[in-house]
């Protein structure tokens, strides 16, 4: 059901899904509407790979939640949770010890910074969906926190998780057995908006600490306007969690 999942989101969502629509328009050239495919997809593909609309598509939901203040931050009672985003699996460079992706890595140093110094445990939360018998994502992040000064004795693995829902369900039923409700939950910008309503929904009350975000903070540039492959990923960031939300709130 994962892997079937993936693959669906892969064909619609781009570049799988201009490509496919590309094909469609290519096939049908000589008709009308194979133009009005092919020339659209063409159009969306630029549109989609350069910063400004990258940007008009994911600050709705990288600004959602403030950023957290790191001064001031009563953390009684309360526990992070941080969100797994990938692995890099056995990286050379490191003797084939998995490595969090991008987005993994900047949660967990997120993570680190907001638990360092503060008397607070902290939950790595992530499986290995496509790889069931390798090391799950909070194995990973649990071992790179340590290294970014978090206490060993202060970090716990929740790794049986597949998608956002279940790193929700598997974390709440932890924490409701020690009887915490309260979490400073830890994810990419984008993310945020879809993972903190999968754990409001399990009872939590949940402290947005957004972090990873993708668009710019800088003005724009004239080569911000030529197409990149990194706005177009970012851009299928972002039509990934609105279609995450839409499947979550249909759903669930």
């Amino acid at each position: 059901m994962f892997f079937a999942t993936k693959a669906l989101a892969l064909l619609i969502l781009p570049p799988g899904g201009l490509i496919v629509s590309s094909f469609i328009g290519a096939i049908f050239f000589r008709r009308w509407w194979g133009k009005v495919i092919l020339f659209s997809s063409i159009i969306l593909l630029y549109a989609l790979a350069i910063a400004p609309v990258r940007d008009a598509l994911i600050q709705p939901l990288e600004y959602a939640t403030p950023p957290l203040p790191l001064t001031g931050l009563d953390t009684k009672n309360t526990v992070v949770v941080v969100l797994g985003g990938g692995s890099y699996q056995q990286p050379p460079e490191y003797q084939k010890q998995n490595l969090p992706s991008k987005a993994g890595l900047m949660r967990t140093l997120y993570g680190a910074e907001i638990a360092r110094n503060r008397d607070v445990d902290v939950y790595l939360s992530g499986g290995s969906p496509l790889e069931p018998y390798a090391e799950s994502e909070a194995m990973t992040m649990q071992r790179w926190i340590i290294r970014f000064g978090v206490a060993a004795e202060r970090t716990h693995v929740e790794g049986r998780s597949l998608n956002t829902f279940e790193n929700a369900t598997h974390i709440a039923a932890i924490l409701k057995q020690q009887h915490m409700e309260r979490i400073i939950l830890v994810s990419s910008a984008s993310h945020l908006p879809r993972a903190r309503l999968c754990f409001e929904d399990q009872g939590l009350k949940v402290i947005a600490a957004p972090t990873d975000y993708l668009s710019k903070q800088t003005p724009y540039q004239l080569l911000d306007y030529l197409p990149n492959a990194h706005a177009l990923a970012d851009s299928s960031t972002a039509l990934h969690e609105y279609l995450g939300l839409l499947w979550y709130r249909l759903r669930y």
